[in-house]
């Protein structure tokens, strides 16, 4: 699959982040994770979990 058609979870972790007006630090802390694992996580370095993505969901 090309990247211009795939969405990557990263990108739309960003994106609700942007939105919603928070920092990757105060995302991270929220949601009891580390700064540099979200920004992994953000540039699709890494991959969440489903734990992971429950979360993200309530941070």
């Amino acid at each position: 699959m090309r990247k211009d058609k795939a969405i990557y979870i990263g990108e739309v972790i960003k994106r609700i982040r942007s939105e919603k007006g928070l920092t990757q630090e105060e995302l991270a802390h929220d949601s009891n994770l580390d700064r540099s694992y979200m920004s992994d996580l953000e540039t699709n370095k890494k991959g969440p979990s489903l734990f992971t993505v429950f979360k993200l969901g309530k941070g």
